[in-house]
């Protein structure tokens, strides 16, 4: 057996006072192990991220509570959040990303593991 592990990249830049929802949909079956946020500079607490997986009994996974968001400015954490949340192949998992900022667009970044035994 080997130890088979994805990165999944979510960026998009999000205008001024608008949210949106970017979907992937799982390569391979296996466990999320990390989720990595990166706000940059600039973003000053006003842009928001969560992160899901569309599935029947799932739903937002981070942060929790559930229907929270996390707003940081110019952070991204070394080591990433840990999860051991499960993911089919074909699963959609997707970040929410809301943007308060009345000026300007930003463009935070979200990356999460996936690993899976093949």
């Amino acid at each position: 057996m080997s130890l088979d592990i994805r990165h999944v990249n979510y960026e998009q830049a999000v205008p001024a006072l608008t949210g949106i929802r970017i979907t992937r949909v799982a390569s391979i079956t296996g466990w999320i192990k990390r989720l990595f946020p990166s706000y940059p500079n600039g973003c000053n607490g006003l842009v928001s991220i969560r992160f899901g997986i569309e599935r029947e009994g799932k739903g937002q996974v981070w942060p929790s509570p559930s229907e929270s968001y996390l707003a940081l400015d110019n952070w991204t954490p070394s080591m990433g959040f840990e999860l051991n949340e499960y993911v089919k192949k074909g699963d959609e998992m997707w970040v929410d990303v809301l943007n308060a900022d009345f000026l300007n667009p930003h463009t935070p970044v979200v990356m999460i593991e996936i690993r899976s035994l093949e």
